[in-house]
């Protein structure tokens, strides 16, 4: 396999263990931010429904922005994209603000998926290898990770400051990454 291949694969192994992480970050701290904003059942519902708007634009927008952009600025884009917001989840003061962040980052983690997968599909094709199963298990190791550290962690910090770690530490590793 040529070296800017293998580079290529490596690469796409951490970034869906990155994605993994900033698309589940918040998930072990979801009871704890509804109760913070004084959420009921329904208030958290539409905040995840309304959530998920910011999703279906992204993937309706993806190729375009890819076509623009290129699959690797826009992975870049939009895993600093998915961060950012991650980051203030947990210290958002309302119930307003938590679905703007939760939608950006839903946008974002959208675009994200779309030119992280071309890129895997296109190291497939130029190894002559089958990789793409092994990326989406990357993914689930960082969504396992994520989930394990916020419920272990949930006694002794709080959401605001659990998910500004993540978000940080992931827009790092996201930047990181998408330099190799």
């Amino acid at each position: 396999m040529p070296p800017e291949v293998r580079r290529a694969r490596n690469a796409l192994w951490a970034a869906f263990v990155v994605m993994g992480i900033g698309a589940m970050s918040w998930t072990p701290r979801i009871p704890e931010i509804k109760d913070a904003l004084a959420l009921s059942a329904t208030g958290l519902g539409v905040v995840l429904f309304l959530n998920s708007l910011g999703a279906l634009a992204g993937a309706h927008l993806s190729g375009r922005i890819i076509h623009r952009l290129g699959t690797r600025r826009t992975a870049t884009a939009a895993g600093l994209g998915l961060m950012i917001p991650t980051a203030g989840i947990g210290l958002a003061p309302d119930a307003a603000t938590l679905v703007v962040l939760l939608a950006a980052g839903s946008f974002a983690y959208a675009v994200l998926d779309v030119a992280v997968n071309t890129q895997a599909l296109a190291v497939e094709r130029l190894s002559g290898r089958r990789y793409l199963s092994s990326f989406h298990g990357c993914w689930s190791i960082g969504m396992l990770l994520v989930t394990l550290l916020g419920a272990s962690i949930a006694r002794i910090t709080s959401p605001g400051t659990n998910l500004l770690v993540v978000g940080t530490v992931g827009a790092g590793l996201h930047l990181a990454i998408r330099s190799e």
